[in-house]
């Protein structure tokens, strides 16, 4: 895995496991293939051990404060990303649009390969469905800032998101992506088309 892959899959761990392991770390992921297995357990231990330390504190009484913030994170690049994800679903529901609905003169022609291969494929079609979702949690992450604590003898839970303007289009564009993609499926079910 390449070393700017590697730094970043650390960053999803805590601050004091970083400083003791993240070198360390960071040179075994290296010698280890990207494949997307690999990523997934690198950040599913990340969440692990942020969740182990979250529960550890809220079990003591009184324990301190949990804040998780991923302000670290560049949230431009994490918003393009999304919006990268989100390119071929937008792209082939597009085409589709101007092609059935508007009646385009030889667009339909230019869209009949592509959804042929979306028919034939559940893969890509599962893929063409799931890519608004995970964009919208590529564009959420990094402006997300969640809080656990405690006032008086209540435990407090909250949420924040710091609103970016790039970040605002990629989550517009995967959840109207998410809306269509549901209307279309509950039409589909309901009315049998």
């Amino acid at each position: 895995m390449k070393p700017l892959l590697a730094r970043l899959l650390i960053r999803a761990y805590p601050p004091a496991w970083r400083r003791r392991y993240g070198a360390e770390y960071a040179a075994l992921l290296e010698d280890v293939p990207a494949t997307p297995s690999a990523i997934a357990d690198a950040v599913g231990a990340a969440v692990a051990l942020r969740a182990r330390g979250a529960a550890k504190s809220l079990i003591t009484s009184g324990g301190p404060a949990v804040t998780i913030d991923f302000g670290g994170w560049h949230a431009r690049t994490f918003a393009l990303l999304a919006i990268l994800v989100a390119l071929p679903t937008t792209l082939v529901l597009a085409l589709s649009g101007l092609a059935y609905n508007l009646n385009i003169p030889g667009m339909a022609a230019a869209i009949e390969p592509i959804q042929r291969q979306v028919g034939d494929s559940r893969i890509v079609y599962l893929s063409l469905m799931a890519a608004p979702v995970l964009a919208f949690v590529i564009a959420v992450l990094p402006v997300l800032r969640f809080s656990i604590h405690r006032e008086g003898s209540e435990l407090m839970i909250s949420f924040a998101i710091r609103g970016r303007w790039l970040t605002l289009v990629a989550v517009t564009l995967s959840l109207l992506l998410i809306a269509f993609f549901a209307g279309h499926n509950a039409t589909e079910l309901v009315f049998g088309t």
